[in-house]
């Protein structure tokens, strides 16, 4: 494992609350063991952002970044041990390591928030399938993402789509990862087009959840529920509307597979109708793609 970069005496003297902190003789810190070497870097903190809560920040010449949680007792929690044991739940949300109850060092993930500054065609399918597919896992442990926060860094050199600040669902909770993904991304559509094409990339990934059994016949049933905050922004907004249709025959097109989906689950002579009326839809929604 990687090598973490960190001290705790000096998080105290780095002016937290300022847009950069400042650490001038980090230590190395080894999961294994904790080891600690003295090193030498400057500027090793950078501010990223701010949330409810809680600062993060960058550990600059690493892969790592930290979070402060607001108004914590940086005292208390500097006295605390490095603690490398994380909960799934935690990992979920990219957590390595923890200092105390306030602190916590994690994965930093390169990019930037989407925010609708970057165009709809910089979106790539199989990327967008790898982000619902973490996000319906997640989704499947009991962890809910936080999609009104605009929580998926983008990379644009890789491509990558990477979900943060996931949630404890509560129980029973529906979650529906299509409407989660259009949220994140229908800012960067400017014309009916535009949003085929989105929806279509977004389908397709939940399409291959459930080629791959990842939904199962109880995942996703409500087509109509999956799709009502993609059929509410449409239909609300002037220069998308045209599309409304579009997604209408969708939904229907969606509720047929899933209901030969669950019909394969229970008879094995339907999994050659499942797969035909999946690869129908899939060459359907190919055809949208811009």
């Amino acid at each position: 494992m990687q090598n973490m970069f960190f001290i705790k005496n000096i998080i105290a003297k780095a002016p937290y609350k300022s847009s950069y902190g400042f650490i001038s003789h980090p230590l190395r810190v080894s999961p294994n063991g904790l080891k600690y070497k003295p090193a030498l870097m400057q500027n090793t903190l950078e501010f990223i952002a701010k949330g409810a809560e809680g600062s993060v920040y960058r550990i600059l010449n690493t892969n790592f970044a930290i979070k402060i949680k607001n108004n914590a007792d940086l005292k208390t929690s500097l006295k605390s041990h490095i603690n490398f044991a994380v909960s799934e739940e935690e990992k979920i949300n990219h957590i390595k390591a923890k200092i105390g109850e306030n602190i916590e060092i994690m994965d930093f993930i390169k990019g930037e928030q989407i925010k609708g500054q970057f165009k709809q065609q910089d979106f790539q399918t199989e990327k967008i399938k790898k982000c619902l597919e973490y996000i319906y896992n997640a989704s499947q442990k009991g962890m809910r993402h936080d999609y009104g926060g605009r929580n998926i860094i983008f990379d644009t050199k890789t491509g990558n789509m990477t979900p943060i600040d996931f949630i404890k669902s509560n129980q029973g909770q529906k979650y529906f990862i299509i409407n989660d993904m259009f949220i994140q991304l229908y800012n960067s559509v400017k014309n009916p087009q535009e949003t085929e094409s989105l929806i279509s990339k977004i389908s397709l990934g939940f399409l291959d959840l459930l080629r791959n059994n990842t939904i199962n016949k109880n995942g996703c049933k409500n087509l109509s529920t999956e799709l009502k905050t993609v059929k509410d922004i449409v239909s609300t907004n002037n220069i998308l509307r045209d599309s409304l249709d579009f997604i209408l025959n969708l939904e229907k097109d969606l509720q047929n597979v899933m209901q030969k989906k669950t019909m394969s689950g229970l008879f094995p002579d339907s999994q050659k109708e499942f797969i035909e009326a999946l690869e129908i839809l899939e060459t359907k929604l190919k055809s949208k793609i811009i």
